[in-house]
């Protein structure tokens, strides 16, 4: 029995005669076949009375399925409506440039735009049912392996069977992660088992390095982000002389997107210092290890200190009709990066960097200011520096 009619498309659609994953033998029995014919798929309230070979509900008979009026037929209940769901998942996605809405028959299951085809709402509400009832099973492997053999390519929806509910299902418009799929092909696969599901966090970087003297604090910052959470994300792990900014991160509709962690670090005495915070939502977990150096103090010549040409901690003034101001930046005796923040912005203040690395800052850097309008704003100074200067447009 063709999965997809032959007669809908052979003579037309010449490729899609020799794919044989749109090919099945179950039911093969011959009134099966012929009740077959080229209908849609549908399901049917009762056994229909011109099949009655052993296959529950097997056969075709005219009847209004979620809205189609048409004659359809009832592949029966033996255990094969997913294995169709899949084959017609891959061959929309295989042949997705094919029209394989030639024939009103198939128009039920297939619409062609733009030389795009895709399912009706009507097939995508029953294969996804199909699909989800009837989980891939031991035969449909095998017969996956099989025609990989003979024809070099898999059906990724037997793979993966919780690809479809990312293009047709409950998942769409998330990203997969594809680090997170689980294979039906794994010894714990259960049902269709949609691992990527599954909660998981992520943070970026997975490690971060401090440097600073007794009693100054540096700070750095880490992003937090999940899928699929089941409660709050709590953070642990912070000791002395590591500190973080927040702890509790609540998730919306289990979706956590990116959230910035800042960390600071202020050591009391010269030494080496580690701690690893970890982050959960009781299920799913992600670390990220701190280390920390923390050098002797020099004297205040040999000091972290920045020179801009305008006095630190006081105000730098934009006059009317100056809307952009370039400093030339220089740091000395820095032991790690600084970190350029604005805060309390009005008048559309704005600068072109955001950290300035140790050699920068030895070397000198531009430091570009600009606005848009009247108003003012901090500028801060972050790490070992931690200074700040007024910004003021007039």
């Amino acid at each position: 029995m063709n999965i997809l009619p032959r007669i809908n498309f052979c003579g037309v659609l010449t490729v899609l005669c020799s794919e044989i994953r749109h090919c099945a033998k179950p039911q093969t029995d011959i009134r099966m076949n012929s009740a077959r014919s080229n209908l849609p798929y549908g399901n049917l309230p009762e056994k229909p009375k011109n099949c009655d070979v052993g296959y529950g509900k097997g056969g075709s008979a005219g009847y209004t399925s979620d809205g189609v009026a048409t004659t359809v037929f009832d592949p029966g209940d033996a255990g094969y409506k997913g294995d169709i769901a899949r084959s017609y998942f891959y061959m929309a996605t295989r042949y997705r440039d094919k029209n394989m809405a030639i024939s009103t028959e198939a128009q039920v299951m297939f619409a062609y735009s733009n030389n795009v085809c895709d399912f009706t709402l009507y097939s995508i509400d029953l294969l996804m049912s199909w699909h989800r009832n009837d989980p891939v099973s031991l035969k449909e492997r095998i017969r996956n392996d099989a025609i990989y053999q003979h024809q070099g390519n898999r059906n990724p929806f037997i793979d993966y069977p919780c690809l479809a509910e990312y293009i047709w299902g409950d998942s769409i418009g998330k990203n997969v992660d594809f680090s997170k799929l689980a294979s039906a092909y794994d010894a714990t696969f259960s049902g269709q088992g949609c691992p990527c599901q599954q909660p998981y966090i992520t943070v970026s970087p997975d490690s971060l390095s401090f440097e600073s003297t007794p009693n100054v604090s540096v700070t750095q910052t880490f992003t937090i982000s999940g899928e699929n959470l089941v409660g709050n994300v709590t953070l642990s792990g912070a000791v002395a002389p590591f500190t973080v900014d927040n702890i509790t991160f609540i998730p919306t509709d289990g979706s956590l997107s990116s959230t910035t962690v800042t960390v600071t670090y202020t050591p009391t005495a010269v030494g080496e210092h580690t701690t690893t915070l970890s982050i959960t939502d009781g299920v799913a977990t992600a670390t990220i290890a701190l280390n920390g150096t923390c050098v002797a103090g020099g004297t205040p010549d040999t000091l972290p200190k920045i020179v801009i040409g305008v006095p630190v901690g006081e105000t730098l003034v934009l006059p009317s009709g100056v809307n952009s101001k370039i400093l030339h930046l220089q740091v000395e005796n820095l032991i790690g990066d600084i970190t350029l923040t604005l805060s309390d912005v009005t008048g559309g203040f704005a600068i072109n960097k955001s950290t300035v690395t140790k050699t920068e800052g030895t070397n000198g850097v531009q430091l570009i200011i600009t606005r848009t309008g009247v108003g003012g704003a901090t500028l801060t100074f972050g790490g070992a520096i931690n200074k700040t200067l007024i910004l003021t447009g007039e």
